[in-house]
C-alpha cells in the first residue's frame, strides 16, 4: 500500500511518497515495514515513485529494478521505458499472482522534463490514453493503493497555483499532504519520502520525519471538515463566531473577553446573552437579553454571588430549592414572602418571632360577625394531623361557650419516608397534591394590564429601521476567473451614503413606533389557555363547639374532578 506524488517545476521535478508495507487478510490489516523505499534512481536522471507489491518471499522491488537495469536500454524515449518498465514489472509480480501496481517515471530526456504514469492491470480501453498521458508541467500527479480513500483524505484541501511560488514552498506542499494522508488513511505511513530531479542528476534524495500535522485545515477526519490544532497549539484571532458569514443566529467570541450568543428577529441579529470577566478581574458574569434589551443577571464580583431581573419575575423550579445558610431580604422592612393573591401552602419553622401576629381570617365562624378592633380572641382546634400539623382558627373569646357545629375543608396528608443519620427507616406525612390540566384566563401577547387603574391596553407595536444616510447593496463579489457574481451568490451590505464606508446593520437602527399604545377591552386582551397545576387534596371535618369535646367527622378524600377549586389560602 502506498502514497506517491510527482510535479514537474521549471527547474526541477519533486517525488513524494509514504515508507509504509502493509499485507491484509480478509478481515485485518498487518503493517509490516514503515520504513521501506518507494522512490528509486534510474540511470540517466531518471527517477521512479513506485506504489504495490514491494517485497514476496525472495523476491523485491530493488530486484526487479536491478534486472531492469541490466536487460534494458536505458536511453529509450520516455514513453518506450515506461511501457517497457511495465511489462517487466508485470511479467515480474505476474509469476506469483501478485500484478497489480503503479508507478511515477520521471526525468529528463534531451534536455526536456517528462513525467509518465504506468498501471498494471491497464486501465480500461476508452482511459488508457487519458492514464498513459505524459504531465504537463506544474501538474501534480497523485496515486495510491487506494485513491478513493486518499481523495477523502486530501478533500477540502485547495492546491496552490505551483507556476506562482516558489520551488521549496512546493516542496513543503507536498511533504504537508503526504504527512495529511499519512495521517487519515491507515495504509498509509511511516516517513514521507522526497526525491529531486534535475536535469544534472538526482540532486537529492532524502526520507523526511515529520511528526503527525499540528494543524490540518480542510476535512479532518471522515466527512468531517474544519481546522483541527492538536498537541499545545495555539489560535488567536479577534472574533470568533459560528455559523456563515451572513448568518444572523450565531455564537460569536468577541475582544476583549466576552462569549455572546445573537439570534434572528424580524430579519435582524439581536444579542441574547453574553458571559464576561470583570475588566481587572475580581469575578465575571452572564447578562441576559430579550432582543437587545437588558432582561437580567447572574454576577461574582467582590461583594458576592447575585442574580437579578430586570422588570419581570425571577422564577426557581425544582423538586426542592436548598438554602444553606440564611435568607434575608435586600434592605430592612421591605418585602414579602407570598402576596395577597399567591400564597405559600405550608410554612415551616422551628421558631417564628413576628411583630404581629396576623391571621387571614376576617369573620367569626361562630357568629360570623366581623372581627373589629379591641376583640378578644382564642384559637379553636379544627383538625390535629398526626405527625404533621394542628390546625387552628381563630373565633370571638365571647364565643367560645357557643355551642355549634362547625364545618372546615382542611388538606389531606400521606405518608412518606426517609433514611435518618442513625440508619432507621422514619415514616412522615406530607400534604398530598393531584396534577390536573385547568384552563384559567391570560392575556395575550402585546397586551397589558394597568395595575393602577384596572384598564386592558395593546402595547406600542415598534420597530428597527435604518437611520437617513445609509442604505444597502450588494458586496462585489468574484468567481476564479475575475468575473462578478450574480446578485443570487453576492452578500447584501450595508454602507454610508456620504464615505460608502461598510457598517453593521445594528449600527444604524434606530426603534420607530410604528402603531401608538391605545385602550383595549377585556375580550381583545385575554385568551384562554390550557395549564397543568398541582392542586390539595382536600377533606371535610365537623368540629364541635360549645362545651362539647371536639369530634372530627369521618375523612373523607374529595377526588380530584368532583371536588371545587379549594380556598387558596388555607389556614
Amino acid at each position: 500500500m502506498s502514497f506517491i506524488a510527482s510535479i514537474i517545476l521549471k527547474d526541477r521535478i519533486i517525488q513524494v511518497s509514504d515508507s509504509r508495507i502493509v499485507s491484509e487478510t480478509e478481515n485485518s490489516m498487518i503493517i509490516e515495514d514503515d520504513s521501506a523505499q518507494k522512490l528509486f534512481q534510474l540511470k540517466n536522471n531518471i527517477g521512479l515513485a513506485f506504489c504495490g507489491i514491494q517485497r514476496y518471499g525472495t523476491m523485491t522491488i530493488e530486484k526487479a529494478l536491478e534486472c531492469f537495469k541490466t536487460a534494458e536500454n536505458l536511453n529509450l524515449p520516455p514513453v518506450q521505458l515506461a511501457d517497457k518498465l511495465r511489462d517487466h514489472l508485470a511479467e515480474y509480480w505476474g509469476n506469483i499472482g501478485k500484478g497489480v501496481f503503479c508507478f511515477h517515471l520521471c526525468g529528463y530526456y534531451q534536455g526536456r522534463p517528462f513525467n509518465i504514469r504506468r498501471f498494471n492491470p491497464l486501465p480500461p480501453a476508452h482511459l488508457i490514453n487519458e492514464a498513459h498521458n505524459p504531465a504537463p508541467p506544474f501538474t501534480l500527479f497523485i496515486n495510491g493503493a487506494d485513491d478513493e480513500s486518499i481523495a477523502r483524505a486530501l478533500s477540502g484541501l485547495r492546491a496552490p497555483h505551483f507556476t506562482r511560488i516558489p520551488a521549496v514552498d512546493t516542496l513543503n506542499h507536498l511533504i504537508d499532504i503526504t504527512f495529511l494522508v499519512i495521517d487519515r488513511v491507515p495504509c498509509c505511513g511511516g516517513d514521507a519520502q522526497v526525491q529531486i530531479i534535475t536535469p544534472n542528476g538526482v540532486a537529492d534524495f532524502k526520507s523526511v520525519r515529520k511528526p503527525p500535522l499540528r494543524v490540518v485545515h480542510g476535512m479532518i477526519r471522515e466527512g468531517t471538515y474544519g481546522l483541527k490544532v492538536s498537541g499545545d497549539g495555539e489560535i488567536y484571532s479577534s472574533t470568533i463566531r459560528t455559523g456563515e458569514e451572513t448568518d444572523k443566529t450565531y455564537v460569536a467570541m468577541v475582544p476583549p473577553n466576552y462569549l455572546q450568543v445573537w439570534s434572528e428577529v424580524g430579519g435582524i441579529s439581536k444579542k441574547q446573552l453574553e458571559i464576561a470577566a470583570h475588566p481587572g478581574g475580581g469575578g465575571g458574569g452572564i447578562d441576559f437579553y430579550r432582543d437587545d434589551n437588558f432582561a437580567g443577571t447572574i454576577q461574582v464580583d467582590s461583594s458576592g454571588f447575585f442574580i437579578s431581573a430586570i422588570g419581570s419575575n425571577l422564577k426557581l423550579s425544582a423538586a426542592n430549592v436548598i438554602v444553606t445558610d440564611n435568607l434575608v431580604p435586600d434592605t430592612h422592612l421591605t418585602g414579602q414572602i407570598g402576596t395577597a393573591i399567591a400564597v405559600w401552602d405550608y410554612v415551616r419553622a422551628a421558631n417564628i418571632v413576628s411583630a404581629d401576629l396576623c391571621f387571614k381570617e376576617e369573620v367569626c365562624p361562630v357568629c360570623e360577625q366581623p372581627f373589629i378592633k379591641g376583640d378578644i380572641i382564642v384559637l379553636l382546634v379544627k383538625a390535629v394531623q398526626p405527625g404533621h400539623m394542628t390546625a387552628t382558627i381563630p373565633i370571638h373569646d365571647r364565643c367560645k361557650d357557643t355551642s355549634k357545629t362547625l364545618t372546615f375543608e382542611v388538606q389531606e396528608t400521606e405518608t412518606r419516608y426517609r433514611l435518618d443519620d442513625s440508619g432507621e427507616v422514619i415514616a412522615y406525612s406530607v400534604p398530598a397534591y393531584i396534577e390536573e390540566d385547568i384552563e384559567v384566563i391570560r392575556l395575550k401577547e402585546g397586551y397589558s394590564l394597568d395595575e393602577i387603574t384596572g384598564q386592558f391596553r395593546k402595547k406600542a407595536f415598534v420597530t428597527d429601521v435604518a437611520r437617513e444616510g445609509y442604505s444597502a447593496r450588494f458586496k462585489s463579489i468574484y468567481d476564479d476567473a475575475g468575473r462578478l457574481l450574480p446578485p443570487a451568490k453576492r452578500e447584501v451590505v450595508f454602507c454610508d451614503e456620504l464615505t460608502g464606508r461598510e457598517v453593521e446593520l445594528s449600527s444604524i437602527l434606530k426603534p420607530v413606533e410604528v402603531f401608538p399604545e391605545r385602550p383595549a377591552t377585556k375580550d381583545e386582551a385575554v385568551e384562554v389557555v390550557t395549564v397543568r397545576r398541582r392542586r390539595p387534596v382536600m377533606k371535610t371535618v365537623t368540629v364541635e363547639v360549645g362545651g362539647v369535646a371536639g369530634a372530627e367527622s369521618p375523612t373523607t378524600e374529595t377526588s380530584a374532578e368532583a371536588s371545587a377549586e379549594p380556598d387558596p389560602n388555607p389556614a
